[in-house]
């Protein structure tokens, strides 16, 4: 499900139906700094995008998985999301400004829940899959030996 590139014959790809808009304000500090992402966007939530779209805009400047994101949170009127290496940003924080501490609270709650559900969805998908696949446990890497250097 890609959504960010246009389909055949520049047909325009389907839009996202997203869960949850909010307004915020990025700040300049961590990725909204590095990735010069500052100033009013809108928040918009998918089942497993979360995406930043500038104010007056159609496109989403960035497009974080959900999978990437490592924490949220929320602290007064500031609400912020961590994402790991993998994130199409690399690793660090946004930290937006939002109305009052309910929206706030509001925003972590909902993207905390989006997050499980993603998580249960990705586990029952691992189980029904066939014992024989391994899901990255150890068996498929083999630990490198580096022979270590004596000075006698």
């Amino acid at each position: 499900e890609d959504y960010g590139s246009s389909g055949e014959c520049g047909s325009p790809s389907p839009i996202p139906t997203f869960k949850e808009v909010w307004q915020v304000k990025v700040w300049p500090k961590g990725l909204g700094h590095a990735r010069n992402l500052v100033g009013i966007y809108r928040l918009c939530l998918t089942d497993k995008t979360v995406n930043f779209v500038k104010l007056n805009s159609d496109v989403a400047a960035v497009v974080l998985q959900l999978m990437n994101v490592r924490r949220c949170g929320h602290s007064e009127n500031f609400f912020f999301i961590e994402v790991g290496r993998s994130a199409i940003t690399g690793p660090g924080e946004f930290w937006m400004q939002v109305d009052d501490s309910v929206v706030a609270q509001n925003m972590h709650e909902t993207l905390l829940e989006a997050m499980k559900a993603l998580s249960e969805e990705f586990r029952q998908r691992s189980k029904s899959q066939s014992v024989g696949t391994s899901c990255g446990g150890g068996t498929a890497s083999n630990p490198i030996s580096v022979p270590s250097r004596r000075h006698q």
